[in-house]
């Protein structure tokens, strides 16, 4: 309900971007020239519960949005689904257990219903890492093959990335130059 609320709100005075149109984008003067603010929606992590805002909120307005997935969370369940998310998303802190599954994962189906809606699924690397902590062999795999496990179990082309935790200290340049070569556009704080 809270989500519903916002994202009415927001439509009064925004426009919702669809992340297809930003592909599209050939210059910061089409964004300029609009009157009202503009809203690209994006998920971090395949949450399960981002189905469901998905199925509730987004789909009945017609607003599609961009879901950054790791791949080893998906389908990820229960204690699985705890453990992958305190390891890897709140590697700092200690998230609180949550009831009914809530850290649960979306699963394959999960993700193959968002793009037949037309969703768009970009890259999150495999497990959620601080890039500036890997090496470059490592990179290739987080980065590179997981996109490319995407692409080829949904059938779809993944051009999107977002840096895990996006902020300068978890990135280096190897992440990026490796992500440059892979992906059109780059997502971080």
């Amino acid at each position: 309900e809270w989500f519903s609320n916002m994202l009415d709100q927001l439509a009064l005075v925004c426009d919702f971007i669809e992340p297809s149109e930003v592909e599209n984008i050939n210059s910061s003067l089409v964004w300029m020239k609009r009157n009202r603010t503009q809203i690209v929606l994006t998920f971090d992590d395949g949450f399960k519960c981002q189905k469901k805002l998905v199925d509730e909120c987004l789909n009945p307005r017609n607003l599609k949005a961009l879901f950054f997935v790791p791949t080893e969370f998906i389908g990820l369940t229960g204690e699985d689904a705890f453990e992958f998310t305190k390891f890897n998303f709140y590697p700092d802190s200690e998230p609180r257990k949550l009831p009914n599954g809530g850290y649960d994962a979306m699963t394959w189906n999960d993700l193959h219903s968002l793009v037949s809606d037309g969703h768009i699924i970009g890259g999150h690397t495999a497990t959620h890492p601080i890039l500036s902590k890997i090496s470059e062999p490592k990179l290739l795999s987080e980065i590179i093959d997981s996109a490319d496990l995407l692409e080829n179990k949904l059938n779809t082309e993944v051009c999107h990335f977002a840096y895990p935790f996006g902020s300068l200290d978890t990135v280096n340049v190897a992440a990026f130059e490796i992500a440059k070569q892979r992906f059109k556009w780059g997502y971080s704080n």
